[in-house]
């Protein structure tokens, strides 16, 4: 292997041109290209308005129901305070630089443990598909799991420098991605199992320090049994641990990553077809990397990657690993470990109810997976028809990638339906662009609003408009910005919200929406999703005060 690091390793100043690239050309560029285009009133703004209650002075799940830990929120706070009418706009900008350092830190993960260095030429491609992966038709948005992925990508990363400084940095951060979204709670112990780490305390006792101090803080705020009754609110989740994986999908995957790996690194089974020694090296890369691309562009052109691409390439990675453990191929740890931890990665983001899927933790998958392959049959690493067509796949994969972030994008319409501003119509979305459908479901909350105003009280808005709390200018009287059934499940819960909406009655207008806001890329549809019984007890209870084409107003 010291031959290829030799040959792999380029000069400081393209390692330098590569990493300045990716991290920060490459951001800039997809900001520009990309971040205007759409807006979801659901899962858009959903964290900046938890954000706003922080800054307001309010304490988590003592004054708002939240039922994951509100690290996330706090990381956007500088947002908010610079964000202005541009708000979303720049929390955009923020959300496309972790992702391209995410890309960073996985390749010089990849490099840390030498199983097929990646030169400075090589790493810029494979951040570029990693973020590609990664990124997909999702939405750029603030994000708990976007942000627990990240932080655990850096607290990898420091664990693996030498020192004892950066190992409690870097298990420090660890323990902070469980304060993003609960899931992660597993990513500290793997990892220090993983790298070896487990027979020393300091690496569990930095894992444990961020949440005993968010417990003593919640403690001394009162909010500590909130905060427990709250977090239990997904007892189901033990399902989503392990089910979503036991579909054809991840199996396929496993069976091709199994034979793909045979092939690069014994041959056997094109040399049983006829096939000359001296070009099977290259006909078994092409049987290992071809797929790996296919399924890249395939699953990013149709938007479908969520749904099954990320699974294919998860069991590929996991196929791989599988028949290395099999043929006990060398070096097995220095194999094992970047695998082994890309994939707790993307099965921690996978934990979800409403995004069940491995997609948001796919591009160390799929690096890691080019890596075994240069690993598993290095002969071809270097050779120049083999290098022109990577770079022909590269190129096509961006290609699908940037037709899905224009024609796939997450619960939008395609780009050239996508016409409305939104700058004057949602507080802080200046610069941010939506469809028709949308943009006059906006345009008449804001009327719903000015009614609610000129009777001198104060507002709430339910379900489903969360993001327009960012910004608004009044605090939500509700203690919760998104009232679906997600969020507040547990009859304690409910309990408490239709509490505050009696609290709420004479002092403010509740505006409900008459439509699913979810949906209206493909037009306006009844509110139908499982919803609290708030809904309809205000329906029923609340007298009708004002009517518009998508709302109902009461006091």
């Amino acid at each position: 292997m010291d031959r290829y690091v030799a040959g792999m390793q380029g000069p400081r100043s393209k390692n330098l041109a590569a990493s300045l690239g990716l991290l920060i050309v490459l951001p800039l560029l997809a900001h520009v290209a990309f971040s205007w285009i759409g807006f979801n009133p659901t899962d858009d703004g959903f964290n900046l308005a938890l954000t706003r209650r922080l800054l307001d002075g309010q304490v988590p799940h003592r004054d708002f129901i939240s039922v994951r830990p509100v690290l996330s929120p706090v990381l956007h706070i500088p947002v908010l305070l610079v964000g202005g009418d541009h708000t979303y706009w720049v929390s955009r900008l923020v959300v496309w630089f972790q992702f391209a350092s995410m890309a960073w830190l996985w390749v010089q993960i990849v490099n840390r443990f030498r199983v097929a260095p990646i030169s400075s030429r090589q790493g810029l491609a494979a951040g570029l598909l990693c973020v590609a992966a990664t990124v997909h038709n999702f939405q750029i948005m603030a994000w708990h799991t976007i942000d627990g992925i990240w932080l655990t990508s850096l607290g990898m990363y420091l664990c693996l420098q030498d020192g004892r400084r950066a190992h409690w940095c870097g298990y420090l951060l660890l323990g902070a991605a469980y304060l993003c979204k609960q899931s992660f709670l597993f990513e500290g112990p793997l990892t220090c199992l993983i790298l070896g780490h487990s027979r020393r305390p300091s690496p569990w006792l930095a894992m444990l320090v961020p949440g005993a101090a968010y417990c003593l803080f919640l403690m001394t705020s009162g909010a500590l049994d909130h905060f427990f009754l709250q977090l239990s609110t997904h007892s189901e989740l033990s399902f989503y641990l392990t089910a979503v994986y036991l579909h054809g999908y991840v199996g396929w995957g496993a069976i091709l990553g199994y034979v793909a790996a045979d092939l690069l690194s014994d041959h056997s089974l094109l040399k049983n077809l006829g096939l000359r020694c001296e070009s099977v090296p290259a006909a078994a890369s092409a049987l290992y990397f071809g797929p790996l691309f296919l399924i890249l562009c395939c699953g990013l052109w149709t938007g479908w990657w969520a749904m099954w691409g990320s699974f294919l390439a998860m069991g590929m990675l996991t196929g791989t690993v599988g028949h290395m453990l099999v043929h006990r191929t060398e070096p097995c740890s220095e194999h094992f470990k970047p695998a082994l931890l890309a994939l707790s990665l993307a099965w921690s983001g996978s934990i979800s109810v409403g995004y069940n899927a491995p997609a948001l933790g796919s591009g160390p998958v799929v690096l890691v997976l080019l890596s075994l392959g240069f690993a598993l049959c290095p002969e071809v690493v270097d050779r120049r028809r083999f290098r022109a067509l990577m770079a022909i796949g590269v190129c096509l994969v961006l290609a699908s990638f940037s037709f899905g972030r224009i024609a796939r994008v997450y619960r939008e319409q395609p780009v050239w339906f996508i016409t409305d501003s939104l700058h004057g119509i949602l507080p802080g979305a200046s610069g941010i662009y939506t469809n028709a459908n949308c943009h006059a479901f906006l345009r008449d909350l804001v009327q719903a609003i000015t009614i609610a105003k000129k009777k001198g009280l104060k507002y709430a808005v339910i379900p489903d408009v969360p993001g327009w709390w960012a910004r608004a200018d009044q605090a939500n009287p509700l203690p919760v910005d998104w009232i679906w059934i997600t969020e507040v499940e547990r009859p304690e819960l409910v309990d408490r919200l239709n509490r505050s909406v009696e609290e709420a009655r004479g002092t403010a207008v509740i505006i409900v929406q008459k439509v699913e806001a979810a949906f209206l890329h493909e037009g306006p549809r009844p509110l139908s999703m499982p919803r609290p019984e708030t809904v309809t007890r205000i329906q029923e209870r609340f007298r009708l005060v004002g009517e518009t084409a998508f709302f109902t107003l009461y006091e």
